[in-house]
Parts: structure tokens; sequence; C-alpha cells
């Protein structure tokens, strides 16, 4: 990540740098290049920057601000002028000028970032959230899970997208119909319609979710299950890396999507109380977001996750883009179905009653032809 420091009279500020990219076909923007440095005798800061795109297209410049370290951008600067806002072009040695003493003028801190963010305004696909590139400290760093989240390590991760919700029966009971059977080109099961917890049903030749529970998460679904349905939809199982930046929500270090503590006002676990009124699933985005827009990222379901599963997987994962151990799924061609290995399981669920099982860090794992009544999954995309 191209990043620089420099002092100013009333604050120090780290700048970074988040690329946007808004397209499955589309070449995305990349920001580079990025410093800022004060003017002297003023409160002015001038961030310069280089911004590519191979399509050539007009970009959106904006700029966000952190004044804890990282942790949350909630400063939206508006004192701004140069090569920001909309019909940027991209190329070299652009520069923006930030007047921080008129926008924040009663400010005297040292944990200010800056990111520069670059939108060529394709849409987002229906029902995901853009997760951001960029790096993020992955494990437990509190020291108050299991061995197989240590050690914590740094994982660069490029763009992706990530469904916003958790898949619901009605989509999967979609998806079955038109995929025509229960089964993958192996004939690996997708979904245990036997099992007494399960939520859809098949009534003559047609697929349906059960009354009243067409908007929560599907169940008993298998591995295979979730791969069937992300290759139908052209879509794939997200990595436990990207799974776990997602579920962060740019919160660095933190236990849960939205903080260091959790309660039943924030999320589906064992028992009721608060905003949780179900002994078991609930509707999907029943609960708050995290900072990126996505739902149910602790408790609920456990969330499928494309990698093979290892205790001992972060003493030798590479930072950028970990597939995890054996050999990657794309999730084309039906390659799903020649995995015989356990695979990742991320979030917790409404089974639990502990919430050290909602924490991002956490880490669960089973076999892909095994079912559950508290597993499902979400989808991710690359750009």
């Amino acid at each position: 990540m191209n990043s620089k420091t420099f002092s100013l009279i009333i604050l120090s500020m780290l700048l970074t740098f988040t690329i946007v990219t808004l397209s499955v076909a589309n070449s995305y923007p990349v920001v580079k290049n990025v410093y800022a440095q004060q003017r002297h005798g003023t409160f002015l800061i001038e961030i310069t920057y280089d911004v590519e795109d191979a399509d050539g297209d007009l970009l959106q410049i904006t700029v966000e601000a952190s004044d804890d370290n990282g942790a949350t951008y909630t400063i939206i600067p508006e004192s701004l002028t140069g090569d920001v806002g909309e019909d940027i072009q991209p190329g070299t040695g652009k520069l923006i000028v930030w007047n921080v003493g008129k926008d924040l003028p009663d400010i005297n801190a040292d944990n200010f970032k800056v990111q520069v963010i670059a939108d060529d305004g394709v849409t987002t696909p229906e029902g995901m959230v853009l997760i951001p590139a960029g790096e993020f400290s992955m494990g437990d760093h509190h020291d108050v899970g299991w061995d197989d989240e240590k050690p914590v390590h740094t994982v660069d991760i490029d763009a992706f997208y990530m469904d916003k919700y958790e898949v619901t029966n009605a989509q999967y009971a979609i998806f079955l119909n038109e995929y025509g059977k229960n089964e993958d080109a192996a004939g690996h099961e997708l979904l245990d319609l036997d099992a007494p917890d399960c939520l859809i049903e098949k009534v003559e030749s047609f697929y349906q979710p059960k009354a009243g529970y067409e908007n929560h998460p599907v169940i008993e679904v298998s591995w295979y299950g979730a791969g069937a349905y992300a290759q139908f939809y052209g879509k794939r199982l997200p990595t436990e890396a990207q799974w776990e930046k997602a579920a962060r929500g740019g919160l660095a270090e933190k236990k849960y999507p939205n903080g260091d503590t959790i309660s039943h006002d924030d999320a589906n676990y064992f028992g009721t109380g608060g905003r949780d009124i179900w002994d078991r699933t609930s509707p999907v985005g029943s609960f708050p977001p995290n900072s990126y827009g996505l739902y149910d990222m602790a408790g609920n379901v456990w969330d499928w996750c494309a990698d093979e599963y290892s205790s001992t997987y972060y003493s030798i994962s590479p930072s950028e883009n970990p597939l995890g151990p054996g050999t990657p799924v794309s999730f084309v061609n039906d390659d799903f179905t020649n995995v015989i290995s356990w695979r990742v399981l991320r979030g917790g669920s409404w089974y639990f009653d502990s919430a050290r099982y909602l924490r991002c860090a956490g880490r669960g794992g089973n076999g892909p032809s095994g079912t559950n009544l508290h597993i499902g999954f979400r989808c991710a995309q690359a750009l």
C-alpha cells in the first residue's frame, strides 16, 4: 500500500488510499503514489496522487478522514479544491488541497488517516456490497479465541463484492427449481430435504420455502449445495480471508463486526432478548449492519467459505489474497465437486450459547457433505 506520513502543527496524519471498482467486466481504477504535506505557514494540506483506469473512464474522486487511526472513516472533508469531485480524468500528479483549519478548526489529534477514493460509477451487482481493497490484521487480537486463530497476521485483499445478506430459503428454492435437481454434477446432495429442520420442501416437482420462513437464511445446505448455487449465478463462496475482512467492516482489531461488545440487540445467538426475539433463525437483515453494510456477519447461521480448513494454516498463509491450503476452488466447470476435505465456516450462529463464537476471528469447519440446522452461506464475486 502506498502511504506516507507527515507532521502538522495541529495534527499528524497518515495518508492511505482506497481502490473502488464497480463492475465485473469493467477495468477498475487504481489509486497509488499518494502523498500529503502541509503548505508552509497555513492549515492547508496538499494531497497528491496518481490514478489509473484502463477503460479511461471519468472518475469521481472523494476523500474520507479518520480520527481514530483508521478504525472508522466518519469525517467527510468539505473544504476541498483541485482534482476532486466528479469527472476527473485518470492521470498522474493529481492535486487536492484540503483546508483543514476551516473544516476542523479545533482539532488537535495524533491519530488521523485519510482515504482517497476513486469510483468509476459502474453499478454494484444487485444485492451485493463492494468490499474495498486493502490490508487488515487477521486473527485473534484479544487472546480469547482458539489456537487455530493464531498467529495474527497481516493480509492484503483485492476489492470484491459480497452478498449483503445470507442466502434465503426463497432464493434457494428458486435456484433449485431453475437448477432442476437436488444434487450436483458428481451426485452430492445439495440440501437435506429430509431433515426435520429444513425450511424448504418439495411439493410434487416444485421446491418452495415453508410458510413464514421465506426470508430466513437457508439451512441444512451442504458445502456442495452452496457451491452449486454460487456457480449457477456466476459467483463463488468467499475465501475466509475475504470473509473476515468483510466482517470487520474496516474496524481495526475489534472483536465483533460492530465493535468490542455484542448483545442480543446486535445479533441472533442462543436465547432471546432485546431485538432478538427468535429461538432459531431470524429473517435476514433483522439486526444492524456493519460499517460495510453487511448483515448477520455475527450470528444467525454460520457461513460456508471456499477454503479447506486447517488449524495450522495461519502460520504459513501468504500475505496477499490467501486461498487456504490445498487446491483452490474457482467455482467454474463444477470444479467444486472434486472437493473432499473439510471446509471453513465463519460467523457463528443462533445455536451457540457464547458470544465467543460470534467474533470476527472465530473459525469453524465441517465436511463438505455435512448439513446442519445452523449452517448457511452467502456469496462473493470478483470485480
